[in-house]
């Protein structure tokens, strides 16, 4: 098109020129200070284009309905019950039930909440005999609604111990997955973020945990199309926006890979709640802004489900109006967005070329793990554990190179908490090194409010 109006046709530059350009403009600099420098391994560049695309790019279909997670603690059906009518009144579609109670409540429970259109997510401490016979019998419309988290290579990361004993908790979960032909596997990996684990190793280390449990299937389960066609991992999202967005691209992508190398066809269901590592005790609202923009990387990278975390969830137990706040910031990124069902990522460089580095880094780290005896070997000998708090302690010193203001005496104030945000020690006698959660900010807070 030929025209006197530039701006009826847009001017098309290669990468050399883009180069070009901004070497100009920087005016006799050295284009190289605009390189960022590494952060795991990779160099952030200017600009991206078509020479960085990676030569796989993987073909995800964005989740078409993302639902809105509300979790519960309960120890009773009653309980269990009003907390979950209080769920659904706020607009819930999607439980994660934390259970400490009967097996008998449990099932009494699923029973009442199967007759609404809500996704239960049942995570449990443990499974008895008696919880497998009772579910069995459960009609199929209410099962299809219920998901069973029993992880416990999770609970072993968490507490350092086993619930009984190794080989009798393997046991035990390969004979739940068996008796019930569960189509779907669940997983908690939030603690390798909250305890200070880079995003190479947040993903590696869970497909070192999803490949035990592969390869505890039993047979039939593997070779059947009525089963295991669904992984759902629960994990936490932290600030770095377009790194988070792409690490749960590249997670979903490494989990459906996985499945074919064992055999599986396999979808999965990422949950992602924004991460307690970087929020903090004072300016709590600030909390709020940084929830919100790590929500929206894992709607972006494709969660099938969001979960709340409320801005004083730290300093206060069972605040009704945060967590209302929280749930509709929740709601308004879901349904007033219209990001739900769109991969606003597809076309981008930068976030293909992420999404790729992410996956290739963390195959690699993986690699080593299965070589070296995999998962539980790891955490046995505490190389896992270790590997995590170097990069924490990489990243608090970053943190503390930062220049940080000390709060007023208003932000400081106390007497509002009803629990403490600081990390306890109890002392108490456990098989391996477990993964604590570590804050940035807590030794700042520790000083400033002389605790």
């Amino acid at each position: 098109m030929n025209s006197e109006n530039p701006m009826e046709e847009p001017m098309r530059f290669n990468a050399q020129q883009w180069k070009q350009l901004l070497q100009w403009q920087l005016d006799g600099k050295s284009y190289q200070e605009l390189i960022s420098p590494e952060i795991e391994g990779i160099q952030i560049k200017p600009f991206y284009d078509a020479e960085d695309l990676p030569k796989i790019v993987p073909d995800l279909e964005h989740p078409k309905k993302v639902y809105l997670q509300e979790r519960i603690r309960s120890k009773d059906d009653q309980q269990g019950w009003i907390s979950a009518q209080e769920a659904l009144a706020k607009g819930a579609d999607n439980l994660r039930i934390t259970w400490l109670g009967s097996s008998t409540d449990a099932l009494a429970l699923m029973n009442k909440l199967g007759a609404f259109p809500v996704v239960q997510h049942w995570v449990f401490y443990s499974v008895t005999e008696e919880f497998i016979d009772q579910f069995s019998r459960l009609s199929p419309a209410v099962k299809d609604t219920v998901r069973i988290e029993w992880d416990p290579l999770a609970m072993l990361a968490i507490t350092g111990n086993w619930v009984t004993t190794q080989q009798n908790d393997l046991a035990h979960w390969r004979q739940m997955h068996s008796l019930l032909a569960l189509d779907h596997l669940c997983i908690d990996v939030s603690r390798y973020q909250e305890s200070g684990g880079s995003i190479i190793q947040q993903l590696a280390y869970t497909m070192a945990q999803l490949e035990v449990y592969f390869n505890l299937l039993p047979e039939p389960l593997k070779s059947s199309d009525q089963v295991i066609s669904q992984v759902h991992v629960y994990t936490v999202n932290s600030g770095d926006y377009f790194m988070e967005m792409a690490k749960i691209k590249a997670l979903r992508w490494l989990v459906v890979s996985m499945g074919s190398w064992y055999g599986l066809s396999l979808t999965c269901h990422v949950t992602v709640r924004p991460s307690r590592r970087n929020k903090t005790a004072y300016h709590t609202t600030q909390n709020t802004l940084k929830s919100a923009a790590e929500l929206l990387s894992g709607l972006m990278g494709g969660a099938s489900a969001l979960a709340p975390l409320a801005h004083n969830e730290l300093i206060q137990s069972g605040d009704v109006q945060a967590q209302q706040e929280a749930f509709h910031q929740l709601a308004i990124l879901v349904h007033e967005t219209g990001l739900v069902g769109q991969d606003l990522g597809a076309g981008s460089y930068y976030v293909a070329y992420l999404t790729d580095q992410w996956a290739q880094k963390a195959l690699a780290l993986n690699q080593s793990i299965r070589n070296s005896g995999g998962w539980i070997k790891a955490m046995n000998q505490g190389i896992i554990q270790q590997k995590i708090e170097q990069h924490h302690e990489k990243t608090l010193k970053a943190y503390q190179a930062l220049e940080r203001k000390q709060p007023s005496d208003k932000d400081l104030d106390t007497t509002h908490w009803t629990k403490s945000p600081f990390s306890r020690f109890v002392p108490k006698k456990t098989s391996i090194a477990l993964l604590p959660v570590r804050r940035l900010s807590e030794a700042d807070e520790r000083k400033w409010y002389r605790l």
